[in-house]
């Protein structure tokens, strides 16, 4: 399995990556996690998780709510000037819909949060990454051939898009002066 290396981005960028497992392994380790972002002053931080959650049945509701208070705490005990990336999650096969699902709901809590004058200021920091690119169309449903086989994992080929679409927010995030 490929994994994601900080020093790629190392160069322009000062990145925290949280390796989580799942929403709820962020959650039940959150204050150690926003204490250990906050002391490494990064630019930016990138965060892909769901898919798990998705697998082992977690309620999406649940998920998303889980997913939003944690950020909100990373948000506030964070470098005002640190932007965090939420890259949405992707599933194939039987889970499709419910990646879906949350895809949507966390996209509309994201918004909803910006909205609210009492965390606008954080949630201004937040960009989605919706990986539109892994989709054929509309329909919610993204290439088989960016997963492993029989699995909601990316494959090699699905690490390197993911990755480029992580590119392209940073760029978003903090573009270079002409």
């Amino acid at each position: 399995m490929q994994t994601f290396k900080e020093e790629e981005f190392s160069k322009r960028y000062e990145v925290t990556v949280i390796k989580k497992r799942s929403i709820s392994a962020l959650s039940q380790g959150i204050e150690s996690t926003a204490c250990n972002i906050a002391q490494k002053t990064p630019s930016a931080i990138y965060v892909h998780l769901g898919t798990n959650d998705i697998i082992e049945k977690v309620s999406v509701e649940e998920a998303v709510e889980s997913f939003t208070k944690s950020i909100d705490k990373i948000l506030r005990e964070s470098a005002q000037c640190c932007h965090i990336i939420v890259s949405h999650v992707l599933s194939c096969g039987s889970e499709q819909d419910r990646a879906s699902h949350f895809r949507e709901m966390l996209s509309e809590k994201i918004n909803s949060l910006r909205q609210t004058s009492s965390s606008s200021e954080f949630w201004s920091r937040v960009e989605q990454n919706h990986n539109n690119n892994f989709f054929a169309n509309s329909s919610g449903h993204p290439y088989h051939y960016m997963f492993r086989d029989g699995t909601t994992h990316l494959n090699q080929r699905g690490t390197k898009v993911i990755m480029g679409n992580f590119r392209t927010s940073l760029h978003r995030a903090f573009p270079l002066n002409s």
